[in-house]
């Protein structure tokens, strides 16, 4: 758009309002890039782990949302603990928050785990994360 002088480009729409919620998610969630589940799905070799349904801000319902992994999948076992861990999370599980202190136990600086962890400790279950705010 614009004229010959002077060119605007903008991107608009419901792709960009929603990354731009997840960009604002991560300091909720203590992370660093927060990926919708339409992305990881288009990307064949990614390597990500879940952190959960998202309720952001302006939207009727839930992204699913994830995590980038650094450096790809190298370090398996841990990611496996923390497919487990979620899985039983997000099933609400009655052993979701033994798992998660344990996982914590073995990851004391995961961030994400952290988070998790404290939301169970606060009553919270499910994998469903709410945001009241952009």
């Amino acid at each position: 758009m614009g004229s010959a002088a002077q060119l605007d480009y903008r991107a608009l729409g419901d792709t960009i309002n929603t990354a731009a919620r997840l960009e604002s998610a991560n300091r909720h969630v203590d992370t660093r890039v927060l990926l919708s589940g339409t992305t990881v799905a288009a990307c064949d070799d990614l390597a990500a782990r879940p952190v959960g349904i998202l309720l952001l801000k302006g939207k009727s319902e839930g992204i699913e949302a994830f995590e980038p992994l650094e450096g790809g999948a190298d370090d398996t076992a841990s990611i496996d603990q923390y497919q487990v861990a979620y899985a039983c999370m997000a099933s609400k599980a009655p052993d979701a928050l033994e798992t998660f202190e344990a996982l914590a136990a073995d990851s004391p600086d995961d961030r994400l785990v952290a988070f998790h962890l404290h939301r169970l400790r606060s009553g919270e279950s499910g994998a469903t994360i709410a945001f009241e705010e952009k």
